[in-house]
């Protein structure tokens, strides 16, 4: 097919075009002494009437693609094809390639890319419409390239913009994508970069493909620890304890348990809970005991720099929920009416602490509305505790700050921040 200039099916008829009008003006605005910069600079009169009539001359060239469009949707009504709808007639009349009146020849890719003259010119929308975002510069049209974000796993990327080769692009950090557990660290160009190549501004200039920049993350401990991690040990300390494992992740914290029964002060310290030798607890003393095992305020001397919070034992729901993610069980998080046991003793991660001469387990608090306590065992099995003078055990539970990071170092978790 014989290629014909773009510019040239778009002369105005006889009569003062724009730019002869535009040049005559000119001439007049020099003779009365107006500076030649503002005549003809690039951002002159000159200029900014050449540029109205590149514009003019691209609408034509739009309204000429979105004719022959209209033209195709109208052949899908009236002749006898095997479509199932009319787009996908069009794009396919389209990748044959289709002459326009005035003999350029558009064609578009499988997703719509539409192509003038053998260039990408814009896309055909699903609904039949048409998106022009080339340029044309006097009688060339000038071809643009897409950049855009990926999340990279995270939700919210700033929009995609068409940039011609050679234009500088400023990477845009106006939007920021997000991501649970993670600290969004820049832009790269590699969806597996550990560093970013833009952190909080940057530039580039465009070259002549499409360029897509990834979100660059660093993962928080909550991001990182999985179920297969539980039972593993953390360099955590705080008031004498330092023996701590991973018991659970709830998508949002990480939570540690100690492995050494904590001292029963915070106890002593309460009134109205009966003791009977470190530990124990009468069923008349069941609620008090539930309460304090809950109360922050009461453990706080186990939170550290890295913690926000704690309690004196695990509730029910968390060691069921942490047990089931270890183990893949899927015993229920409420009690049974004839008592509840777990089936697995023989892994000691996190179920069973080292033994202590005296105690038989630890306490599970429940969080229905008897507040009833529960024991772990040291045989592994869990149940209700309506009256006891064994002595159970009590083992602090920290919930780790949601912005923590963790390495691990071989044999522990350290804390990177």
């Amino acid at each position: 097919m014989k290629q014909k200039n773009i510019g040239s099916d778009f002369n105005r008829p006889a009569g003062i075009t724009l730019v002869a009008l535009s040049i005559t003006i000119i001439m007049l605005l020099i003779l009365a002494g107006v500076s030649i910069n503002l005549v003809a600079g690039s951002n002159g009169i000159l200029g900014k009437a050449t540029k109205a009539v590149d514009v003019n001359n691209m609408a034509k060239i739009k309204e000429e693609i979105e004719l022959k469009i209209a033209e195709l949707q109208m052949d899908y009504y009236t002749e006898k094809n095997d479509f199932a709808n009319v787009n996908d007639y069009v794009k396919a009349e389209l990748q044959e390639g289709v002459e326009l009146s005035n003999g350029a020849e558009i064609s578009c890719d499988e997703n719509g890319i539409l192509s003038y003259e053998g260039l990408e010119i814009g896309t055909l929308n699903s609904d039949g419409s048409v998106t022009i975002d080339g340029e044309l510069k006097g009688n060339q049209i000038v071809q643009k390239y897409s950049v855009s974000y990926d999340a990279n796993g995270g939700t919210g990327v700033p929009a995609t913009k068409k940039y011609a080769a050679g234009e500088s692009v400023s990477v845009d950090f106006f939007t920021k994508p997000t991501k649970k557990g993670a600290n969004f660290l820049g832009w790269a160009t590699s969806s597996t970069a550990t560093a970013p190549e833009y952190t909080s501004s940057g530039n580039f200039t465009m070259g002549t493909q499409n360029v897509k920049l990834y979100a660059v993350w660093e993962n928080f401990a909550a991001a990182t620890i999985s179920a297969a991690n539980y039972g593993e040990k953390v360099n955590y300390t705080a008031n004498g304890l330092s023996d701590w494992k991973i018991f659970l992740n709830d998508s949002d914290n990480i939570y540690l348990i100690s492995s050494d029964y904590a001292d029963n002060h915070c106890l002593a310290e309460q009134e109205g809970i009966l003791l009977n030798g470190n530990y124990c607890v009468y069923a008349n003393s069941c609620e008090q005991l539930f309460n304090i095992l809950q109360n922050e305020s009461i453990w706080n001397e186990y939170v550290n720099s890295y913690a926000d919070s704690a309690i004196g034992s695990p509730n029910l729901q968390q060691f069921v929920t942490s047990y089931n993610a270890k183990h893949n069980e899927n015993y229920p998080d409420t009690p049974l009416q004839n008592g509840w046991q777990l089936s697995d003793t023989n892994d000691v991660l996190y179920t069973i602490p080292k033994e202590k001469e005296g105690v038989g387990g630890y306490w599970i608090s429940t969080q229905t509305a008897d507040n009833r306590l529960w024991v772990l065992y040291s045989s592994g099995e869990v149940g209700a505790q309506e009256t006891t003078n064994m002595a159970l055990g009590i083992r602090p539970v920290v919930k780790i700050k949601s912005n923590t990071k963790m390495d691990w170092n071989g044999t522990a978790w350290d804390f990177t921040n």
